[in-house]
């Protein structure tokens, strides 16, 4: 596993970067559509180090609204919702 660099707070974050995504290569494990490349370290880290600059393609994934009643009832076991 590799060491995780230590990110500014203002720093995009991939996991809400709608270009994201987790491949199915355990060495290579996350992608970005972007730039069109995997990476066994996040995108945004590898912008980073190769760059010396922070994602300027980062763009918010949407946020969705929750579905009514998804989290106010508590689940139950057996009721199928798991």
């Amino acid at each position: 596993m590799t060491a995780r660099p230590i990110q500014p707070e203002s720093a995009p974050n991939c996991n809400h970067c709608r270009s994201f995504f987790v491949t199915h290569d355990s060495r290579r494990p996350y992608g970005c559509r972007t730039f069109g490349f995997h990476s066994a370290r996040l995108p945004c880290d590898e912008v980073r180090l190769s760059s010396g600059r922070e994602c300027d393609a980062f763009e918010a994934k949407p946020v969705r609204p929750a579905r009514a009643g998804q989290r106010d009832a508590p689940r139950q076991p057996g009721d199928g919702t798991h």
